[in-house]
């Protein structure tokens, strides 16, 4: 930070010290950058599209930013004295890119960013968590930091909508950010990174998530979209990884829906992946729910359909799809993989289907083959749901990694 010796209020005549400069020197800063977070968000978000752009109309964003820049700065020394260039140039660093946060969002080693404080943060590296020796300098900071990353990729955020949750395409970032008066402890970050070079089941096995029959496994069921398939777990322990994998291995000529409340499974670079994203009220017009993206889906031509995260009642519609002749997979947050049908019946509003839970047990029952367990990074169970014992209310398994580890032939299973 510079050193600002020369702060003075014009109409007190009265020179402050370089203690109190530097105070106000971050006021000021922080208060322009509120201002063009809240007032001028349009054109932050339209810089954000033209980032690698250099053309007539992206030069022109960019000079208007520019121009808001100036004016609120020069704004401001109508009533104290300071060096107009450096805080220009600290609000556009500020503005583009990630700041202090650049060589971790680059990192291809981290998968999660926490700051639950402007001044504490832990990381995630290749499983593992630990504290992260960075800091903002001070909440109001970080808070124009955050909502920065929420107002660039399209979101709002506010007193009134004060808890968001944003993608970032370029980065592969699921962010999150929480805001008083909803967070009564300060501004929070939660950021979640995929992979720009996204590993395949290959990698996997080298990383031993996976060892190379259920590699061989899972290759042959997603390649040949033999069996409906649920990757879960806790949070990050590899589901979306694992998934995003095995999508890998899909035929070609196969097309495939994917629904998602946010970008996570980031299938761009194969042609025959759809994907599409919820809209939420508060961005303006009709919302989309995740439950109207499958429910559309299921109108398409497509062989298969996928939700990143199945979190509501969007599952029943899903199993549908299932149920038919759609090849489904998805990932859901559960504690094993006898405990996620109970976890999917819960996130199905049973009272609107006039259906029985025990016909909801039979659809879950002829929808999803395989559930596949995971916990820190690691493939812990892999269960084929065999049939739903209606007599006793209970679900019949098969376990698949148990065989595989005795030396079963895939084609058996």
């Amino acid at each position: 930070m510079p050193v600002i010796s020369n702060l003075v209020n014009k109409e007190n005549i009265e020179t402050t010290s370089i203690s109190q400069g530097l105070a106000k020197h971050d006021d000021v800063y922080n208060d322009i950058l509120n201002k063009l977070i809240h007032n001028h968000s349009k054109l932050i978000v339209d810089i954000k599209a033209s980032v690698f752009a250099d053309t007539k109309a992206s030069r022109a964003t960019k000079d208007a930013l520019l121009g808001e820049i100036k004016t609120l700065v020069n704004q401001k020394g109508k009533r104290l004295l300071f060096d107009k260039n450096v805080m220009i140039e600290r609000i556009k660093n500020f503005i583009f890119g990630y700041g202090i946060l650049q060589s971790l969002i680059t990192d291809s080693e981290i998968s999660d960013i926490d700051f639950t404080r402007y001044n504490h943060c832990t990381v995630k590296r290749n499983g593992v968590k630990k504290f992260e020796d960075i800091s903002f300098g001070s909440d109001k900071e970080f808070e124009n930091f955050a909502s920065l990353m929420i107002v660039r990729n399209g979101g709002i955020i506010n007193a009134d909508e004060n808890h968001r949750r944003e993608s970032d395409e370029q980065y592969r970032l699921r962010i999150n950010v929480a805001i008083p008066p909803r967070n009564v402890t300060g501004t929070s970050l939660i950021i979640r990174k995929h992979r720009t070079d996204p590993y395949n089941l290959d990698d996997l096995v080298n990383l031993n998530m996976i060892d190379d029959k259920v590699r061989n496994y899972l290759k042959d069921s997603f390649s040949k979209a033999k069996r409906n398939t649920l990757m879960v777990g806790q949070g990050a322990s590899g589901k979306t990884t694992l998934l995003r994998a095995c999508l890998m291995e899909c035929d070609p000529l196969n097309n495939y829906l994917v629904c998602e409340k946010d970008t996570e499974l980031y299938m761009n670079d194969f042609p025959n992946f759809i994907t599409q994203r919820i809209k939420k009220e508060s961005d303006g017009g009709r919302s989309i729910s995740l439950k109207d993206l499958v429910i559309d889906g299921l109108t398409m031509s497509v062989e298969g359909m996928v939700v990143g995260e199945l979190v509501g009642d969007e599952v029943f519609d899903f199993l549908s799809a299932g149920y038919t002749d759609h090849s489904i997979s998805g990932t859901a947050h559960t504690s094993g993989v006898e405990d996620t049908p109970l976890r999917l019946i819960t996130m199905i509003e049973t009272g609107t289907r006039n259906l029985s839970e025990s016909v909801i047990k039979q659809i879950i029952s002829g929808s999803i083959d395989d559930i596949v367990y995971m916990e820190k990074f690691k493939v812990k169970e892999i269960k084929r749901i065999i049939g739903y014992d209606k007599n006793n209310d209970m679900f019949l398994y098969k376990n698949i990694l148990e065989e595989l580890k005795g030396g079963a032939n895939i084609d058996e299973l």
